[in-house]
């Protein structure tokens, strides 16, 4: 059940986007899965266009060329998870830098990192990872410093326990031109 703030920011976001577009991508995983599946539930369009080798909620992907049918996404979330050495941060940040040329210069750009036992996870777990990153959509939306919405504390609850279990969520700014 969703929280009466929770609707509030979905309103919000709902009216200073026209029609939000996500694209989704990353590592195969049960967070990505349950992004998938909120997305669908809330009617949000999902632009998939490189799943991950082995995902099983991904379908094939289309040919790289833009054939207009798609719109641009709006919203970018990119999932990434530790391993083989080298910082998540930088993983998910090669992986947004691959669907950049799909991306418009106003899209919001989240990396999600999982790290730990965050490969598991229960429905309070995921409770937790929409509202902050509902946090994280709009408060990218706001260029002005003065009116970005500010951190509850549900919502600061919310992130200590995603903290501790090792997930990161980021808002990345879009690269200069």
């Amino acid at each position: 059940m969703r929280s009466r703030e929770s609707r509030r920011r979905e309103r919000r976001i709902a009216a200073r986007m026209a029609a939000p577009v996500l694209l989704l991508a990353g590592d195969p995983g049960e967070v990505l899965e349950a992004l998938r599946e909120d997305a669908a539930k809330y009617g949000i369009p999902v632009v998939d266009p490189h799943p991950a080798v082995g995902d099983p909620g991904a379908t094939p992907a289309e040919p790289a060329e833009d054939d207009g049918d798609d719109p641009p996404p709006t919203i970018a979330v990119v999932v990434a998870q530790v391993g083989d050495g080298q910082s998540s941060l930088r993983r998910g940040l090669r992986m947004l830098d691959r669907e950049e040329d799909r991306l418009r210069p106003d899209t919001v750009r989240i990396v999600v990192i999982l790290a730990g036992a965050s490969r598991v996870l229960p429905r309070r777990v995921r409770d937790a990872l929409a509202p902050e990153i509902l946090y994280q959509v709009e408060s990218g939306l706001y260029s002005d410093e003065h009116s970005r919405p500010w951190r509850t504390l549900r919502l600061r609850s919310g992130q200590a326990v995603l903290r501790a279990l090792g997930i990161r969520v980021f808002r990345v700014p879009a690269p200069a031109s």
